[in-house]
């Protein structure tokens, strides 16, 4: 009895040190489980040197992820993938580090960086693993096409091109023209990645007519979806949009240096419209006074449901079904797959013209000389959800108005130019 108490007393001596070694045995083995599903450890045989970049290309990781702040993240997640690219070259069968590129590269829309991530997975066989990070991964690469065996191109002059917001375009003879106008969630793109700054001097539609309200791009006076035309910026505004987008896709090969995003030129909005001459003038077709029905997003009745005065001016036997900005597309395109040339939202177009006008020198009396200044205007063309007057309608119809206008009927669509070289 005293042997068998004994025995119980050394048994419960021993029995953590038992469990600690279990527990330490199971850890261990979900370390390396872990390792061949994508998680875990790296590579235990790493150098201290190359352990400790590492830990730090780790650290950037979770710094981006623990950040809601989303221009810091795509900041933070940038900085990863360039550091952690010599890491990767290095130890190209560590597959993790091609796991973390691809998950970045799918975030940042980045389809270089994705493809040459899903290359590496594929060949260490993530495509046979069980594990559900892993098989979420290469679910998004196979749909976004980065699992293809061909590396994506760059857009070439006679082809329809896609680009990293999902902005689709159309090859019309030496230049690609956005399919759609440019949408909220493309200036969302950019507004995140650069904290831009357009929110002020927006003219809104309310009971008293055309007035600054405080509204801006995000928040225009009415609901819009992702998918609605971005409306409330100016001309800067959208040369600022082109501008980034083109360094951004240039630094991931996407662009060659001979190619870049842009305003339209009037001319080139005109070819996009695929109609030339008299033609311009009977489009959207007018007859007897009234417009024909589905010619584009216009002031319809149900525009007089909206948030305007008393005296609003509508088309009185028309209706399209939206009181202010429709989604892109909801129309039919024309011949060349183009939508919403006519109607929707005014466009910016790239020309510009000077104007003399006499203004008030401040501070001197309202019967003083006044001073002549010159001031820049740029184009409009198409019309817009709040366009009422029949002879504004037309597709050879213009209107220019000061570079920093803002309104909440105006934006802009882009095209991509392909100039004579590059590389």
């Amino acid at each position: 009895m005293l042997e068998l108490n004994l025995l119980r007393i050394k048994f419960m001596m021993v029995r953590p040190a038992i469990v600690s070694t279990l527990f330490f045995l199971a850890f261990l083995g979900q370390v390396f489980i872990g390792h061949a599903q994508g998680q875990g450890l790296p590579d235990l045989k790493l150098s201290d040197e190359a352990r400790l970049e590492w830990d730090t290309l780790e650290l950037i990781n979770q710094k981006a992820q623990d950040t809601h702040d989303l221009p810091e993240r795509a900041a933070l997640l940038n900085e990863f993938i360039e550091r952690s690219t010599p890491f990767a070259k290095e130890h190209p069968q560590n597959l993790n580090i091609w796991m973390m590129r691809a998950e970045a590269a799918l975030e940042l829309s980045k389809p270089n960086t994705g493809w040459e991530a899903g290359q590496k997975l594929k060949s260490l066989g993530a495509m046979k693993s069980e594990d559900r990070r892993v098989r979420k991964v290469m679910a998004l690469l196979n749909y976004k096409g980065w699992l293809n065996a061909s590396q994506p191109k760059r857009p070439e002059v006679s082809q329809s091109w896609e680009n990293t917001l999902g902005m689709k375009f159309v090859a019309v003879g030496k230049f690609h023209v956005c399919v759609w106008e440019t949408r909220l969630r493309d200036f969302k793109e950019f507004f995140n990645a650069t904290r831009y700054n357009a929110d002020s001097n927006m003219y809104s539609l309310g009971s008293g007519g055309w007035k600054i309200r405080g509204n801006t791009w995000r928040s225009p006076g009415f609901n819009q979806t992702d998918n609605h035309p971005v409306v409330g910026v100016n001309w800067s505004d959208a040369m600022a949009f082109c501008e980034w987008l083109t360094k951004r896709e240039r630094a991931e090969g996407l662009l060659a240096s001979n190619q870049k995003y842009r305003l339209p030129t009037e001319a080139e909005w005109i070819l996009a419209t695929g109609l030339e001459g008299e033609a311009l003038k009977k489009f959207p077709v007018i007859q007897e006074g009234q417009l024909k029905s589905a010619s584009g997003n216009y002031a319809g009745v149900e525009s007089k449901e909206g948030n305007v005065p008393e005296t609003w001016d509508f088309l009185k036997n028309y209706t399209d079904g939206f009181r202010e900005t429709a989604s892109v597309g909801s129309f039919l395109p024309n011949a060349l797959g183009v939508y919403d040339l006519t109607g929707n939202v005014w466009e910016w177009c790239l020309d510009s013209a000077e104007k003399i006008r006499d203004v008030q020198v401040r501070g001197e009396p309202k019967d003083a000389p006044k001073k002549s200044e010159k001031i820049m205007l740029h184009a409009q063309r198409g019309g817009g959800w709040a366009t009422s007057n029949l002879g504004s309608m037309p597709l050879d119809t213009r209107k220019l108005e000061v570079e920093d206008a803002r309104r909440c009927d105006l934006g802009f669509r882009i095209l991509l130019e392909t100039a004579e070289g590059g590389h």
